[in-house]
């Protein structure tokens, strides 16, 4: 398994996880199957805190989600997964889930995007069994009246599919510390991804076929992509830059041993 900064990166091609996820439903095991949608705001919250990286590294699979772990990967000399956005790996699983006929619940989201995600669906697939709940108005202090109610909702629906959108690093820390409550579903946390089937309009394809959806998004959602860029800037300059440094370090070292080599060669 390949790790930058002691945090692992995915490997894996989509179609492959997908499967993996269909598979771990078929066997219908006593544990839960967690899938992480890796990206900078993620990665560099992994790199900081070591119970959280933990969680991260134990996650059954891990999604390259965006540009930024792919260019970290590539100057840091190693080969990662396909790149696709955590919001289009959740549309991937309902397909899944409505051809399979699996049950899907939706938890968390603000401003009713659970509910309003659960009838965008719900028209594309007719006859998909999805079901929401609002979760917590504020996961950082969960209530113990909030925490029944979502697990008496997923004792009720029972789901094969959980997709939890509490924002990292809330919906991984939500969904390992129930991972006991969560036997037998394939959950896993989306962010922002509900508002894109609510109250935002999605970058066209071609612009995430360019990965400038973040650019999309800083000008549709201006207030959310400002509040996160101190992590993004962060990213960018602790770890991609400073790996692109030591990779040319690395790069100029290395010719210096080879032409001091020629010239103690010519020499003799």
């Amino acid at each position: 398994m390949p790790y930058i900064q002691k945090v692992r990166i995915g490997i894996k091609p989509i179609n492959n996880i997908i499967r993996n996820a269909g598979d771990f439903l078929k066997k219908n095991g006593g544990a839960y199957f967690h899938i992480v949608n890796l990206n900078p705001e993620i990665f560099t919250y992994a790199s900081k805190n070591a119970l959280y990286r933990k969680i991260i590294n134990k996650a059954d699979e891990i999604l390259i989600d965006g540009i930024g772990i792919s260019i970290l990967a590539k100057i840091v000399g190693l080969n990662v997964g396909e790149k696709l956005a955590g919001t289009d790996l959740m549309i991937k699983m309902i397909n899944v889930a409505n051809k399979k006929k699996k049950k899907v619940l939706l938890l968390g989201g603000f401003n009713h995007s659970s509910e309003k995600t659960a009838e965008f669906f719900q028209k594309k697939y007719p006859n998909l069994k999805i079901f929401f709940h609002p979760g917590s108005k504020n996961i950082s202090f969960e209530t113990k009246l909030e925490h029944l109610q979502v697990f008496t909702s997923i004792s009720k629906v029972k789901p094969d599919f959980l997709f939890v959108a509490y924002g990292p690093p809330f919906q991984e820390n939500w969904i390992y510390k129930n991972k006991n409550k969560l036997k037998g579903i394939v959950c896993m946390g989306v962010g922002g991804s509900f508002n894109f089937f609510s109250n935002t309009i999605r970058a066209p394809v071609i612009v995430r076929a360019l990965f400038l959806e973040w650019l999309w998004r800083f000008i549709f959602e201006p207030n959310r992509f400002l509040k996160k860029s101190p992590i993004y800037i962060y990213f960018l300059i602790y770890f991609v830059l400073f790996s692109l440094i030591n990779r040319v370090k690395i790069i100029c070292l290395s010719l210096i041993e080879n032409t001091a080599a020629k010239i103690k060669a010519f020499k003799i």
